[in-house]
């Protein structure tokens, strides 16, 4: 991967909404190997913080 490229990503996830984002899928991603779970779109938007 190029630094460019990195760059552009890690400037996305500064956004503490985004990063949470993120860290939410990636979280069900890890899971659903284990458990056969899911990532529903109401469990990443319960976690935001939009305050």
């Amino acid at each position: 991967m190029d630094t460019k490229k990195m760059a552009k990503i890690f400037k996305a996830l500064s956004n503490p909404n985004r990063l949470e984002l993120y860290l939410k899928i990636a979280e069900a991603h890890e899971a659903g190997f284990e458990t056969g779970g899911e990532c529903c779109v109401a469990d990443i938007i319960g976690c935001l913080n939009t305050a």
